[in-house]
This record gives structure tokens, sequence and C-alpha cells, in this order.
């Protein structure tokens, strides 16, 4: 049995998230099957996928926007993204389809095993601390909790992703030079020289039970007289290298004076330094002090 607890991010009550609080026999053979199909998994994956692989982060979607960027300046040309979001992407999965997939990819013992990691998921919910014990089977969605999971579904997106790529367009000589997707997990970008029908993407998503979040969707154009694009975040960086400094040196600066009254200590909330109070020695022991921060320390 699974138990399933929820995560309470910032925003609407909208972006509640549940995990699945794994057992130990489950998280260690969910780890061992991650093991035996990286390898076939990474041949699979389109390299404009950056989440949940090995030595790829968000620094390369990061890079690769500031690199369209310079491309452009020097180039003088436009070029349009559109991004996406897909709106509770773990939730909508079809397991089976997801592991009819899977066949195509991987050997028929991994594929015996996710097939029994999936199936029969009996799940109890705990909430405030509480457990409700009212069991119920989840017979949709991968459980969240483990380093599989996240990888069944960047499997499960890009055979999607490789449906809309055959109702696209073909792409110009230019964009030949340019890769056409930029993606980490379900955050994806569609690089080209014209924006791309988001209505024409959410039909091709919907026939894989994936949903574009529309409130989420961006469009962006990088181009030598436009300056806009630096003021713009992808994956919690903006595009313009100087600004990104300029807000990550506000961010620092806002997260240091946080945990000032930590290090330093205030009065009545206020801030103000803390008078520091002498404290009994123990008879018969040296004690040395050191000055930290205008406060001497014993």
């Amino acid at each position: 049995m699974l138990l399933s607890t929820v995560l309470y991010p910032k925003g609407p009550p909208q972006n509640l998230r549940p995990i699945t609080l794994l057992n130990t026999i489950r998280k260690a053979l969910s780890i061992i099957t991650l093991h035996r199909i990286r390898p076939h998994v990474e041949k699979y994956l389109s390299p404009s996928q950056s989440g949940f692989r090995p030595d790829r982060s968000t620094a390369d979607v990061v890079w690769t926007h500031k690199w369209l960027a310079v491309k452009t300046n020097a180039e003088n040309v436009k070029i349009k993204i559109t991004g996406i979001d897909i709106f509770a992407a773990f939730d909508t999965i079809d397991r089976k389809a997801l592991l009819d997939i899977l066949k195509t990819i991987i050997d028929k013992d991994e594929v015996r095993i996710i097939c029994f990691l999936l199936s029969n998921t009996v799940v109890n919910t705990k909430v405030n601390e509480a457990t409700e014990e009212k069991p119920f089977i989840s017979n949709v969605v991968t459980p969240q909790g483990d380093g599989l999971s996240p990888v069944l579904f960047i499997i499960y997106l890009e055979h999607a992703l490789r449906d809309i790529r055959t109702n696209i367009s073909s792409p110009t000589d230019i964009e030949r030079l340019l890769p056409r997707e930029v993606a980490y997990a379900d955050d994806v970008h569609f690089v080209s020289l014209e924006f791309v029908k988001v209505e024409q993407v959410q039909k091709a998503l919907e026939r894989h039970r994936l949903f574009v979040n529309v409130d989420k969707t961006d469009f962006t154009t990088l181009s030598r007289n436009a300056k806009d694009w630096r003021e713009i975040k992808k994956v919690g960086s903006l595009i313009g290298g100087k600004e990104d400094v300029e807000r990550r040196k506000q961010l620092s600066t806002a997260a240091l004076l946080k945990l000032r009254n930590i290090w330093i200590g205030d009065n009545n909330g206020k801030g103000s330094p803390r008078k520091s109070e002498k404290q009994p020695r123990c008879p018969g022991r040296r004690t040395r002090t050191r000055k930290v921060i205008g406060q001497v320390i014993p």
C-alpha cells in the first residue's frame, strides 16, 4: 500500500500536487529498474529534452535560449518561441499506452517489472499529519515519489511530441539550423520563424490525454531590435545575462536580510542588534571569545 500526501506550493489551490511516499522495497525496485532501462531511454529521447536525464539540467535550456538570442543578433533574423506547459502532467498518463510505448523501447523483463510497479496500486491518503483509513485503487497516472516516475513521464511525452512534429509544417532552410524544441520535463518551447498554432498542439496532445495549461502559454520574439526578451524568464532565469545577474543579486540580498535575525539576532523582531549577554564561566575552565559582526560570542 502506498501513502499519498499533498505538497502546498505558493499560489492558488489548483497548484496543490499529491506525492506518493513509497516503502523501501518498492523504492529499491524502482531504482534498479531505472538503472536497467536508462541506456534504452537515452536512445529514445530527443536531444531537446533536458529534464530528468544524466548530466542535463535547466542550464541547458537557459543556455539554448541565450544562444538563440545571440544568433538573432548575428544573423539579423527573428526567431519566435511558443512556450507551453502541460496541466497536471503526471496525473493524466494513460498506463496502457505507456506500456505499449515501453514495449518498443526496452526489454520484456523491464516491461514486466514496470507493469508490476504500476498495477494494483492501492493508495491511502495523509492530510494534516492524519492518515485516512480509506484506501483506494489507482489505475491511472504514475505514482510520484521515486526516480522512475518522471522518466516514465518524459518517455510518454516524447511519444506525444513525435506526433506533434508530424503535424507541424516542414522546417525551412533556416529552421533546419535551429533546435526545433527546447524542453525541460513538461515545460516545452517550440522554436521557429513563426509562432506555432497552440490549437494544433492542443489537439495532438489531447489524443494522448495530455492537456495544455493555456494560462501559462507564452510567446517570445527574439530579434536584433527588440530588447524586451531580455526580461523574459525561462525555467527560473532571465534570458538577458546582465538582467539575470542583477536579479540574482537582488534575490540573494533579500535572502540575506531574511536570515539577518537568525545570524545577528533582533530585539522584538525589529532587526536591531541584540546586546550580548554575559554567560557564566565554568570553574577551572578558560574560555576565549571571538568577535562576530559586532558581538562577543563566548
